[in-house]
């Protein structure tokens, strides 16, 4: 009769956590708006061989490129989803605010919120979405 509770309990104690596993996983999962406007200015651009800056260059707050990552940001702001993965920089570009990752097909985003924590998001680019025009300069 005890070992018949003691395992009813267990039962309810392993559905709780699983609900409270699916429950946070959803909010993991959920997809994201990001602050486009928000961000800040870009500051550099940088290119990676074997996880290794081999690219820098600095970008003026007000220049063609720095107005480029701004519109494409702003048009690609949805769909984004938090992730907790790791990913080995590629391509690059940089703020004080922010730093978006190009690698293949995936953009990786990272960057402050208002409340000073750091979130990284990442979005897959579509058939026929591409990076801003800033790398290939």
């Amino acid at each position: 009769m005890l070992v018949a509770k003691r395992f009813r309990l267990l039962l309810v104690i392993a559905a709780g956590l699983l609900i409270a596993i699916a429950a946070g996983w959803g909010c993991v999962t959920a997809p994201r708006t990001i602050p486009a406007d928000a961000l800040g200015p870009v500051t550099e651009v940088l290119g990676y061989t074997g996880g290794t800056p081999a690219i820098t260059r600095k970008v003026e707050p007000d220049s063609a490129e720095a107005n480029a990552v701004r519109e494409w940001l702003r048009g690609h702001s949805t769909g984004w989803r938090l992730s907790l993965n790791d990913y080995v920089p590629a391509r690059r570009i940089n703020g004080p605010d922010f730093a978006l990752n190009f690698i293949d097909r995936l953009c990786v985003l990272n960057y402050r919120q208002p409340d000073g924590n750091w979130v990284q998001v990442v979005r897959p680019l579509a058939e026929g979405e591409t990076p801003p025009d800033v790398f290939g300069r």
